[in-house]
């Protein structure tokens, strides 16, 4: 007896619900930022409804005229929480979260990992190699400065940078496989 009643009382509010919630939804739709917030309105206020010791005995005029009722107070909360703490569609800011690729986290992953393997590389050559690279693009020296440092001739460091460019270009081709590195 208790299932058919409930059975019964199930049957009113899902042909409450078919009645009402078409117009209703659009309503809210057309005054809300979006369509989960006016969603999420009307399930609250026919929730409301569910829970409301009486609202079953009204009749249909009344049960309507309180279901807008409840759902424009519903909204209202809705738009006070949104003011309060706005919300950004994830799809619109992702678009333009990271306008220049650069600064995109996939971008910094594969620098960082490129950053890894030229260290790698720069690790198998020789120290002189080494330096001379710390110095020319690490310090910005020049190469008669570095010489100074060195002791060897402007010529000298010049021919250094260039076998160890060489050097890492092959270095490169060797483990990456790329042909981008042919000069």
């Amino acid at each position: 007896m208790q299932q058919q009643s409930q059975r019964i009382h199930m049957d009113i509010y899902t042909e409450l619900y078919q009645l009402h919630a078409p117009a209703l939804f659009a309503y809210l739709l057309k005054r809300l930022q979006s369509r989960d917030d006016a969603e999420d309105v009307l399930y609250e206020a026919f929730l409301a409804a569910l829970e409301h010791p009486h609202f079953s005995k009204l009749d249909v005029q009344r049960q309507r005229a309180w279901l807008w009722r409840v759902a424009q107070n519903k909204m209202i909360d809705q738009h006070r929480r949104n003011s309060r703490h706005p919300k950004v569609a994830l799809g619109a800011i992702g678009d333009s979260l990271f306008e220049d690729e650069n600064d995109g986290p996939e971008y910094q992953l594969l620098k960082q990992e490129e950053y890894a393997f030229l260290h790698s590389s720069l690790e198998k050559l020789p120290s002189v190699q080494q330096e001379v690279l710390r110095l020319r693009f690490g310090h910005s020296l020049s190469c008669e400065e570095i010489a100074k440092i060195l002791g060897k001739s402007s010529g000298a460091i010049r021919m250094i940078l260039t076998r160890t460019m060489k050097n890492l270009r092959s270095i490169y081709k060797r483990t990456r496989g790329d042909k981008m590195y042919d000069a």
